[in-house]
C-alpha cells in the first residue's frame, strides 16, 4: 500500500486539471515482493478531432508519441525504474506535453500484482504553486512518504515537519535525522525528483510544510 499525499496550494495560481505539461512522479509502492505497473491516462475534450500528446522521461531512454482522439482516454504504460524508492535525489520525472494549446487531462496509476492500487490525477504546470502542506495518511504497519518534482533550476525546497505527531516524525536527509518542528533544506534542478519517506519505526509523516520558494 502506498502513501499517496493530497497536497494543498495557498497560493493564487489558477488551478485546473487540464493543461499542455505535466511533470509526473511515481513515489514507492510500499508494497513488497510483488510485481509493479506504472501507467499514464492523458484524456481529451478538444474542440479538434485529436490532440498529439508525448509522454518521455525527464532523464531520457524513452519517449512516446500518440494522436489522441477527443472524448477518449489512452492507457500508456511507463518504465517501471522511474518509481521512487526509499528517500532519494533522482531524476525520474515522467512528461506528458501535447504540441498545440489543446489542453489535456492526466490521470496515473501505480498497481501491484498483491492488489494495490493507487491513482492520483496530475496537475499541470500552470496549476502548481510554491507554498504546501502535504497531508499524509496514517497507517499503523507502513512508513508515508511525499514526492517532490522541481520545475525549475537553482530551486530551494524548505520542509518543515509538523510541530507534534504521536509517535513522533522522524526523516533522515543526507544523513541528518530531523523531527518535530524542525526544517531543512533540499536544492534541486530542473525535473529532478525527491521522495522522503519517515523512519520505519516511527511509521508515518503526519503532515509537512513547505511555504514559499519551494517549488
Amino acid at each position: 500500500m502506498t502513501i499517496y499525499c493530497v497536497v494543498w496550494t495557498l497560493v493564487g495560481c489558477v488551478t485546473d486539471n487540464m493543461g499542455t505539461e505535466f511533470a509526473l512522479a511515481f513515489i514507492k509502492n510500499l508494497v513488497e515482493n510483488g510485481t509493479y505497473q506504472l501507467e499514464i491516462y492523458p484524456a481529451t475534450f478538444s474542440r479538434q478531432p485529436s490532440v498529439e500528446v508525448r509522454v518521455q522521461l525527464a532523464a531520457g531512454g524513452w519517449d512516446q508519441s500518440l494522436q489522441l482522439r477527443s472524448g477518449r482516454s489512452v492507457m500508456v504504460d511507463v518504465p517501471g525504474e522511474v518509481e521512487l524508492t526509499g528517500t532519494e535525489m533522482s531524476r525520474k520525472a515522467v512528461l506528458v506535453t501535447t504540441a498545440s494549446d489543446e489542453g489535456v487531462g492526466v490521470y496515473a496509476m501505480s498497481s501491484a500484482e498483491r492488489g494495490s492500487c493507487d491513482g492520483f490525477v496530475a496537475l499541470p504546470v500552470s496549476s502548481l504553486g510554491v507554498e504546501h502542506f502535504a497531508l499524509c495518511f496514517f497507517p499503523p504497519d507502513h512508513q508515508s512518504e511525499i514526492g517532490i518534482v522541481a520545475m525549475q533550476d537553482s530551486t530551494t525546497v524548505t520542509v518543515t515537519i509538523r510541530q507534534y505527531t504521536r509517535p513522533s516524525v522522524r526523516v533522515t536527509w543526507n544523513q541528518t535525522t530531523y523531527t518535530n518542528g524542525q526544517s531543512f533544506q533540499i536544492n534541486m534542478n530542473r525535473y529532478d525528483t525527491v521522495q522522503l519517506q519517515s523512519l520505519k519505526c516511527v511509521h508515518y509523516l503526519r503532515r509537512s510544510f513547505l511555504p514559499r520558494n519551494a517549488l
